[in-house]
């Protein structure tokens, strides 16, 4: 990114967007992705590459907290993509979890959230 560019920041779930707000300054253009869909937000953005970070990560799951891992790990990521198809964006950076490898093994997901990982 050439000095003095502008990032563009996608939050969801407010508890974190005032803290992000606080610590980033100027040169960050937030996002509310509980506000607005994902497909105007990248429109709005038009980001030259996407960096997809978002995750809901537990170790052991309950039952409640199913919803939350296939929406946060698996819908969320694929309502990105398509926004970003729609407006032509085509560089993405997903960020894996070596959970999904236990043992260093090409498939063996530890528990839900590394299974809902693998099937992002």
């Amino acid at each position: 990114m050439q000095r003095g560019g502008m990032f563009r920041l996608l939050c969801a779930q407010r508890r974190g967007v005032i803290f992000c707000r606080r610590q980033c300054g100027t040169r960050f253009r937030f996002y509310d992705a509980d506000e607005m869909p994902l497909s105007e937000i990248v429109g709005a953005a038009a980001p030259d590459v996407v960096f997809h970070l978002a995750t809901y990560y537990t170790t052991v799951h309950s039952p409640e907290e199913i919803d939350a891992l296939i929406a946060a790990n698996i819908t969320f990521g694929t309502k990105l993509l398509d926004g970003m198809a729609q407006h032509g964006v085509q560089n993405f950076v997903y960020a894996r979890s070596s959970w999904q490898h236990y043992h260093g093994d090409v498939y063996e997901p530890v528990n839900l959230y590394a299974a809902s990982k693998e099937a992002f």
